[in-house]
């Protein structure tokens, strides 16, 4: 489970940096204000449109297709074979206290909707449980002995890029 989602995570983040493939996805994040460092730290990936692309792309990693659908980054489709749950998204990797990635945001950048999208709830993920970016701020938190809740994804990234360490967000 967690081999698919770091590998996920990996696809994801360097489709983000590839100009051909996410430069659409970059420049949405640029305008809105996020500098590569912040997106670099908390790994925001782009997960491309088409319901094969990442299949392709996870077997390429050695993730064979029912790892995939257990982590939820593949479904069945009623038609047989599988298709991508997350497509024209923004990924925001969820960790969960251990650092390993349990589960995934995703932000529609065009019109749609839902505008987001998380990963199923599962053993592994829970998003009522789960707080993003406290893998990274929980040290911060307990120095601090304090910490900012905020709404979202981009909230949280807006914060640290702004030089704030203390804060976590809700998954939805």
């Amino acid at each position: 489970f967690h081999r698919a989602n770091d590998a996920a995570t990996t696809i994801w983040r360097d489709a983000f940096w590839d100009d051909q493939v996410g430069g659409r996805a970059r420049k949405y994040m640029q305008e809105r204000g996020f500098g590569e460092k912040v997106l670099r730290d908390f790994d925001v990936g782009w997960a491309p449109g088409g319901s094969d692309w990442l299949a392709g792309q996870l077997k390429k990693a050695g993730v064979d297709e029912e790892l995939a659908i257990a982590a939820d980054l593949l479904r069945k489709s009623d038609r047989g074979g599988s298709f991508a749950y997350f497509r024209n998204r923004v990924i925001f990797p969820i960790r969960n206290i251990s650092r390993q990635v349990a589960g995934f945001g995703g932000r529609i950048i065009d019109q749609g909707e839902p505008k987001y999208l998380n990963s199923a709830d599962s053993s592994y993920f829970t998003k009522g449980k789960l707080l993003y970016g406290f893998d990274s701020s929980r040290m911060s938190i307990s120095r601090e002995k304090s910490a900012l809740l905020v709404e979202g994804y981009l909230d949280l990234l807006a914060l640290a890029q702004a030089g704030w360490s203390n804060v976590v967000a809700t998954c939805g």
